[in-house]
């Protein structure tokens, strides 16, 4: 019972962990610079698309992409972080939703790497990953 609640913690910390250190450039630059994106990322193109969804004027279809073409990106991300944007600030939301894919993606990675390696190489590898 111990080993599990052990396990559990060193998880919870790992994605904490992994979460502060994928936000903290952002966030920084969110409060250093004032501008918590950056025009040309991805990130940009799907906040800008949440937007249209949150506004309700999503029609399939991105007048910025290219000039103007039908909307043909994975649309999972954009619906996904259009409905964090409505419970927080969209702004906040596209920090906080990549973060925590990239966070997941690092616990992930743990319990594959602590399913088929030794408990050393787990951790040094999750924390490679992070750099």
């Amino acid at each position: 019972m111990r080993n599990n609640r052990n396990d559990s913690l060193k998880i919870v910390f790992l994605f904490i962990l992994a979460f502060v250190v994928f936000s903290s450039p952002t966030m920084l630059r969110w409060y250093y610079v004032g501008n918590p994106t950056y025009i040309g990322t991805p990130t940009f193109m799907h906040a800008r698309i949440s937007q249209y969804i949150i506004d309700g004027t999503f029609d399939w279809y991105d007048p910025l992409s290219y000039g103007g073409r039908p909307y043909t990106y994975q649309p999972l991300f954009s619906f996904g972080m259009a409905l964090l944007g409505m419970m927080i600030d969209l702004k906040l939301a596209t920090v906080f939703f990549v973060s925590l894919f990239g966070a997941a993606g690092i616990v992930f990675f743990y319990l594959i790497a602590k399913r088929f390696a030794k408990e050393n190489f787990q951790y040094e590898t999750s924390y490679q990953l992070q750099r």
